[in-house]
């Protein structure tokens, strides 16, 4: 399992980078990683988010 913190700072690429760097997903998985990410903007702009990733 691999653990990000997630901050309102992060863009798509910074994201993005983030992800290639650590794991083998492919983009597919990232961009809907993303707007996972997206709808909940709001919190995210309130407080640090943890997103699991885990692979099987």
């Amino acid at each position: 399992m691999i653990e990000f913190f997630v901050g309102k700072k992060h863009t798509y690429n910074s994201f993005k980078q983030i992800l290639n760097k650590e794991t083998l997903l492919s983009t597919e998985i990232i961009e809907v990683f993303f707007s996972l990410l997206q709808k909940y903007q709001s919190d995210i702009e309130k407080a640090y988010i943890l997103t699991k990733i885990t692979e099987e």
